[in-house]
């Protein structure tokens, strides 16, 4: 079998490749990048993001080409532990490796040659014993986050560094649980979840595995779908990591309903269920839901004549507390 460099060559793609860097050879190229306008908007002033490439041994920087030509650089290094406390970080594995992307040439943006470049050193630092990897961008940066994505890059939590809004991506490169699957001392998962613009953000500590499917006609009215589906925990097993400020309620008059939503994008998020536990919408799980699956279904008589159910969950009638 080719290697993927070849394979891409003979595809006719854009061959990405690692290089080694030179610090006398190619800083001279990198202070060109650092000045052009599309790099300072998200590295900052070119004298600051030089000195801080220069803290860097050489081992941990390399040049990315396209087609040969040099058009960007990666830079990788272990946090501090000052440095994820004062991001709000600390609970990040303590062996992640934080890395660094710069595309320096403006026409290789949009080419793919930065997740190319990230498959690459994954790749390396995989083989190098590393398990997780993690990348901060702003924000603001889209195209970022979109290049992040395609590698698997994961968003782990949002934070704030000198007045800028950032969200940092985590990757597992190994076999190993992502940080947010991690169990804790007493073995219990960690789940998390969001709404769909990811403004309101939440955690579970549990090991979640019954779902909950409500077929009730406020509730499809509400969903716009065949009901809703959600987990039940104590309250002191969910807590907000962000957004509640932007959390709205309604609730349906003369009725025992009540719904909460994001009021930036409409998504229904984690509510009261009772006094002493919450509901989360399953749908709003994206980490830690390996193990979910539908438990009951509830309130079966006044499903919708078009609602067929498929699985093993038991089917009750009407309401039912698990």
């Amino acid at each position: 079998m080719p290697s993927p460099s070849l394979e891409a060559t003979l595809n006719g793609m854009p061959q990405v490749e690692l290089h080694g860097f030179r610090p006398e050879h190619d800083l001279a190229l990198v202070s060109t990048w650092v000045g052009r306008p599309h790099v300072t908007r998200w590295w900052g002033e070119p004298d600051d993001a030089l000195a801080e490439l220069r803290t860097h041994d050489a081992e941990t920087v390399a040049l990315i080409s396209l087609d040969g030509r040099p058009v960007g650089l990666l830079c990788w290094q272990k946090p501090t532990s000052l440095e994820l406390s004062q991001a709000g970080l600390s609970d990040l594995p303590s062996d992640l490796i934080d890395v660094d992307i710069m595309i320096g040439e403006p026409d290789a943006q949009g080419r793919g040659a930065g997740p190319e470049a990230l498959r690459l050193l994954f790749g390396r630092l995989r083989a190098q014993g590393v398990a997780f990897a993690g990348v901060a961008t702003e924000l603001a940066n889209r195209r970022a986050m979109s290049a992040y994505a395609k590698v698997g890059l994961v968003p782990f939590r949002d934070f704030v560094e000198v007045g800028t809004n950032f969200r940092y991506f985590t990757k597992c490169l190994t076999d190993a649980e992502s940080p947010v699957h991690r169990k804790d001392a007493e073995g219990v998962s960690m789940a998390r979840g969001e709404c769909n613009c990811g403004a309101v953000q939440f955690e579970i500590d549990a090991d979640l595995t019954d779902v909950f499917v409500c077929h009730c006609s406020i509730c499809r009215k509400s969903t716009g779908s065949n009901g809703i589906a959600v987990v039940v925990v104590p309250n002191d097993q969910l807590r907000w990591v962000k957004g509640q400020e932007h959390i709205a309620t309604w609730k349906k008059p003369n009725c025992d309903w009540q719904t909460w939503f994001c009021r930036i994008c409409g998504s229904p998020v984690p509510g009261a269920n009772d006094s002493k536990r919450m509901f989360a919408p399953a749908g709003s799980i994206v980490a830690g839901g390996d193990a979910l699956r539908v438990a009951h279904h509830i309130w079966v008589g006044s499903k919708a004549p078009w609602d067929e159910i498929g699985d093993e969950g038991k089917q009750q009638p009407e309401g039912f507390r698990g």
